[in-house]
């Protein structure tokens, strides 16, 4: 079961600057402006961020603690985030399994929309107590989107208030201005060490392949940091990674379906205090354009 809740502090740099592609701008409410040369966008930065996480978790609950993956993950979001042009002018990113919202809350500074998804139970104990900790600059930015990844995204939670909802910044269900967000302006999904169960991981990559094949003309990228972790087989009597290796079949090798291109870790500048490994990856996913896809695009 999850112990009390601890909270911890992360420290961060104060300043991110990203580099917008050309004919692209923000106003002074940061909403995106067209028809305007590219700039190098500062984006300040808050010099810590807050989380409230369990000091140790069942299974069911490992996302109610930070792992190594989401602080990777979190460390490429405030310095690399700005160096892709699709990325860095996207209106809205999409987190799945953002569990304790560390990766959210930082998103939240950079994107002007954020939606962090997870369980209902995570986030209405881990997740929105980190947002709420963490009001200044991002906190308004950044939805409570339940998702169930064995449901799907057809499975998903409608406000049952509808655009009456009063409460629809900590209110635990997707609401149409969040759908269509998700729908039309959000090119980039985020999702961090959610490769921890043979099921789970199934779940995921079904959840994944109906995100990245359904976005139409806006083909969708998912940057995933996992942890090949290695456990001793009794089966084999040796060492492997049974789960990693599920991973791989259905995603990473995949090559029917999936375009799977890894980063280097070390091209991501470490901040933050903790041992990265040998078996931290970085991956940038995407689904794979039918020869018969890729021909009518070009044909419109």
């Amino acid at each position: 079961g999850m112990s009390a809740p601890l909270q911890s502090e992360l420290h961060l740099p104060q300043t991110l600057e990203i580099c917008m592609p050309p004919r692209a701008s923000f106003d002074e409410d940061g909403d995106l402006v067209v028809d305007r040369a590219g700039k190098t966008l500062t984006v300040q930065l808050p010099p810590h961020v807050l989380a409230v996480q369990a000091e140790g978790t069942a299974l069911a609950d490992v996302g109610l603690q930070p792992w190594r993956a989401s602080l990777l993950l979190l460390e490429w979001i405030v310095q690399c985030a700005g160096t892709d042009p699709a990325t860095a002018a996207a209106q809205c990113v999409l987190e799945l399994g953002c569990g304790i919202g560390l990766c959210s809350v930082v998103a939240g500074h950079v994107w002007p929309h954020v939606l962090a998804s997870d369980l209902p139970h995570i986030l209405a104990g881990a997740t929105r107590p980190t947002v709420q900790l963490n009001t200044a600059g991002s906190a308004g930015r950044v939805h409570l989107c339940p998702l169930d990844w064995q449901a799907g995204c057809k499975g998903v939670q409608w406000c049952s208030d509808g655009p009456s909802c009063t409460d629809a910044a900590s209110c635990l269900s997707w609401h149409q201005s969040e759908w269509d967000l998700l729908q039309a302006q959000c090119p980039l999904i985020l999702a961090a060490d959610v490769i921890y169960d043979e099921a789970i991981t199934a779940s995921f990559v079904s959840t994944v392949r109906e995100l990245l094949a359904g976005s139409g003309r806006l083909r969708r990228t998912l940057l995933l940091a996992l942890e090949q972790r290695v456990n001793f087989s009794r089966e084999t009597l040796a060492c492997s990674s049974k789960l990693y290796n599920h991973f791989c079949t259905l995603c990473l090798d995949n090559e029917e379906d999936f375009e799977c291109h890894n980063i280097p870790v070390e091209s991501v500048p470490q901040l933050l205090p903790y041992e990265r490994g040998s078996f931290l990856q970085l991956w940038r996913i995407r689904a794979r354009e039918k020869a018969t896809e890729a021909s009518s695009t070009k044909q419109e």
